[in-house]
């Protein structure tokens, strides 16, 4: 079973609501959905015409495991290899999970 629809929508809001106007230019979030299981937060550095390519670094990862019905929060160390959160608990709503991002209390997702 694939994500749902609406949980897609939940997060892509999620990334728009996080982009500032005034900072497009330099680095804006967005979202990449990788098969059934993963949705990763990505911050976007756009590029600069004849300077660099630009860059794209992965913040967070959500999982949805079909299975059970249950998201999971991985954070990506400076490797990019993801671990499981371990002060968040597995929930069938993603947007507990989009929530506690948005409350930015470990500055591991947003240092």
């Amino acid at each position: 079973m694939a994500i749902r629809q609406l949980d897609r929508k939940r997060i892509e809001k999620f990334c728009e609501k996080l982009n500032h106007p005034a900072y497009f230019n330099e680095m804006y979030f967005e979202v990449d959905f990788h098969g059934h299981r993963y949705a990763d937060l990505m911050e976007v550095e756009p590029p600069f015409p004849g300077v660099t390519p630009g860059d794209r670094f992965p913040l967070a990862r959500l999982r949805y495991t079909s299975t059970t019905d249950l998201w999971e929060l991985y954070w990506v160390d400076s490797n990019d290899r993801f671990h499981r959160y371990p002060d968040t608990p597995a929930t069938p709503h993603v947007q507990t999970l989009l929530d506690f991002l948005a409350g930015r209390t470990d500055p591991i997702f947003f240092g």
